[in-house]
């Protein structure tokens, strides 16, 4: 009978080992500060808050194929269609310029709106990979930890 009963005190010791170990959304919160959100099929969200917890950033992701090309935000209507879902027009404000932009990794360009800056990047990884990114800014609103 004694064994039997340090059988059951060691599991029951290491079921509750489980349950302390495992870790929750919040404890990843804490730890990494983000959480992504697949907006499309294999297009993934990434946000920044502010202290207030408004949104200040939004990074939207998608990898591909160089040699296909981009499948979802390297067409100019999924940029499009993806800003226009997570900042609509009349929140932007008023469009300021667009500029483009071209460096050793990547290539791309930025819209200045009143209220935000929308900035899309293809960055080449490697020969058979690269990455389509559109950052979202919020120009009023700093991020937390910043």
């Amino acid at each position: 009978m004694p064994l039997i009963k340090s059988i059951l005190v060691t599991f029951l010791i290491l079921i509750s080992l489980v349950f302390v170990m495992a870790q929750s959304r919040d404890d990843f919160r804490a730890k990494y500060h983000e959480q992504a959100y697949e907006i499309r099929h294999g297009v993934w969200m990434t946000a920044k808050f502010a202290m207030d917890g408004e949104v200040c950033e939004l990074v939207v992701k998608e990898q591909n194929n160089c040699r296909a090309g981009a499948v979802f935000l390297g067409r100019d209507a999924g940029i499009r269609e993806i800003l226009d879902e997570l900042v609509p027009k009349v929140k932007r404000g008023k469009f300021l310029s667009h500029s483009d932009f071209a460096t050793g990794c990547c290539d791309g360009y930025t819209d200045e709106y009143e209220n935000i800056s929308a900035i899309f990047a293809k960055e080449a990884q490697s020969l058979s990979k690269s990455y389509s990114t559109l950052t979202i800014r919020w120009k009023q609103r700093k991020c937390a930890g910043e």
